[in-house]
């Protein structure tokens, strides 16, 4: 007679979670199709583990795992107890003649304590896995099976090793389990350590079972300490200069900041691990010579930066437009839309627009080929910057603007403006105007992409603007790209990509700037935009200007600066990505002849790696 012990460590998974628990009770559900559970050994958490106390060989044990000890299945003493022979067949809890488990003679039960699962009743669907468990590699065990039956009279499952099972369980019903096992005629078992997986969630199949992830760990170099956090990692006291940090398998949903001078935080070993910010940035840094392994870790911040057309949506159709200009619509161009509706206007236009029907004859200016210069306009494209195109040079004098606005509460949006042989877009000739947007444009220039500037004829030798929006453009530029100027109030300017592509040396150097904050402006708002390949990337140019916001940025590679400030007083550019977490190599890329400009904290990887 061989007595041996059967150990099986009881955990659960859900997809995406990253964890395998022990035994106890399942909390902290997250309802999605499949529920994130954690674990607790309270009773009364909401969907509960417990080993049955009467069943002799089952308890719960150190560390999370059911034992069940074949050297007691008959008797708490183990002395007395006969334990198992080969050629048996062992239960463990009570399987009746018709194969159910009886309530009071389970090994292990499954209660669900939920009132409530998130879609307004509480339903569970809980998996049981033995996947894992390959009984051709242990001697002497023939057969593994696990009977569960619902106390809802839903009929008994059998599970076998290799197996998987889905029980739908309501609210306070449970599942009982008892084991059965059988062993071989001529060969003494072997002990068996293996893992159950239990899975909870809705609409299960057997198909939904997830593979096995680690529990989130980050270890130490130095003395092998682990910490479930980052943060707390880098805290920790013992944490010192030069130390490096192994980030395991996993998703961290935190914030973290390096201040440790030298540190290293790179991945461990296994599946790339997910460090996610939920709407803040991952990581910053404000300490030397640090190193950040974005190559191996998934920095997530879940914001947006520059410009993205993919779901764009004009929130203008047809039937409310008062106008639609198009070739075989009402109008054949832009200019002799607004000559005619004039203001208090929505103008849709379509995408077989052709930009050649546009004369700079029509109101405004001459040195522009579309003038809106009527208040309350809508000129808005219905299929976006990819298939609407402004594609003529205006005929104007001197190979003047493609587009002026000269009014309030004007909305020019969704135009690929390409090929200007001078500025994109110019917003002139406004006093404090209110309620101007130009978004989602993609605009080539050979000169300034969006402009707010004190020029043109007369009645346009004013530009001031309270409010403006620039957002979510796509610019490439040889001189500015968004320069908001001449008084400009609470300006935004979020979400643009800005290119520079001026590649002559002398030219480029003579002021092609991403972002250009001129005399008079107050309280300006930058966030979010990609500004690369020009000369400087941002500017603060003139004293008497402010920048309330300047955040969430991605300014990188840019010849001269990527940041200057030639206006007195102190510019905050902390928060932003220039392309390196090197400290040293990003001070080289900041300066100017004005106030001092703090840079850090610094995003230590892409705040969106996607742009």
């Amino acid at each position: 007679m061989n007595r041996r012990q059967l150990l099986l460590g009881m955990g659960t998974a859900a997809a995406g979670a990253g964890a395998v628990f022990g035994s106890g009770a399942f909390t902290q559900v997250q309802t999605e199709r499949d529920l994130t559970i954690g674990v607790d050994k309270d009773s009364s958490a909401l969907l509960e583990l417990s080993a049955n106390s009467g069943v002799a060989s089952v308890a719960n044990g150190d560390n999370g795992k059911l034992v069940i000890n074949t050297d007691r299945l008959s008797s708490e003493d183990e002395a007395n107890s006969q334990g198992f022979a080969v050629g048996s067949t062992v239960d463990i809890g009570g399987i009746d003649e018709t194969g159910d488990v009886s309530s009071g003679e389970e090994a292990f039960s499954i209660t669900n304590n939920f009132d409530d699962v998130g879609d307004g009743n509480a339903n569970l669907d809980v998996g049981i896995d033995l996947t894992s468990i390959d009984l051709s590699s242990v001697s002497g065990l023939t057969s593994l099976e696990f009977y569960g039956t619902p106390s809802n009279s839903n009929g008994t499952q059998v599970t076998s090793a290799g197996g998987r099972n889905v029980f739908d369980v309501a609210s306070d019903e449970t599942i009982h389990f008892a084991i059965r096992f059988t062993t071989a005629s001529t060969t003494g078992p072997q002990g068996l350590d293996a893992t159950v997986t239990f899975q909870a969630g809705s609409d299960l199949t057997s198909d939904d079972f997830p593979t096995e992830q680690p529990v989130e760990t980050i270890v130490r170099d130095s003395d092998g300490v682990s910490f479930s956090s980052i943060q707390t990692a880098i805290n920790d006291g013992g944490t010192e200069d030069g130390e490096t940090l192994r980030v395991g398998a996993g998703t961290y949903d935190e914030s973290v900041t390096i201040d440790v001078e030298g540190l290293t935080l790179e991945a461990g070993d296994g599946p790339s691990p997910t460090v996610d910010g939920n709407g803040e940035i991952p990581v910053t840094v404000s300490a030397s010579n640090v190193s950040v392994d974005n190559e191996n870790i998934n920095f997530q911040s879940g914001i947006d930066v520059g410009a993205d057309f993919s779901d764009y949506d004009p929130g203008l159709t047809e039937s409310e437009a008062d106008a639609v200009v198009g070739p075989s619509e009402g109008y054949d161009s832009i200019g002799n839309a607004l000559n005619t509706e004039q203001s208090d206007t929505s103008i849709l236009v379509k995408s077989d627009y052709d930009a050649s029907n546009e004369s700079s004859d029509n109101d405004g200016s001459s040195s522009a080929l579309i003038s809106i210069v009527y208040e309350n306009v809508e000129v808005i494209s219905e299929e976006g910057p990819e298939e609407t195109v402004i594609d003529e040079r205006p005929d104007a004098e001197g190979d003047g603007r493609a587009v002026d606005i000269n009014a309030a509460n004007v909305v020019f949006k969704g135009f690929d403006v390409a090929d200007a042989s001078q500025e994109g877009i110019v917003v002139t000739g406004v006093e404090n105007a209110e309620g101007i947007e130009i978004t989602d444009n993609k605009i080539t220039s050979d000169n300034d992409g969006i402009l707010v500037a004190e020029f043109g004829p007369e009645g346009f030798n004013s530009a001031s603007t309270d409010g403006i929006q620039i957002v979510n453009n796509e610019i490439k530029h040889e001189r500015v790209g968004i320069s908001p100027g001449g008084g400009d109030q609470n300006p935004v300017i979020e979400r643009n990509t800005i290119i520079g592509t001026n590649d002559e040396g002398a030219a480029k150097g003579n002021g092609e700037r991403g972002i250009q904050i001129s005399s008079g402006v107050t309280d300006a708002t930058v966030e979010s935009n990609l500004v690369k390949t020009s000369y400087v990337g941002f500017q603060r140019a003139d004293n008497g200007n402010s920048v309330d916001s300047l955040t969430n940025n991605h300014i990188i590679d840019n010849d001269l600066l990527d940041v200057a400030n030639s206006a007195g007083g102190e510019l905050d550019a902390a928060e932003n990505w220039f392309g390196t977490e090197d400290i040293e190599a990003i001070g080289e890329q900041i300066g100017g002849s004005g106030g001092d400009i703090v840079f850090d904290p610094f995003a230590g990887a892409p705040i969106d790696p996607d742009a």
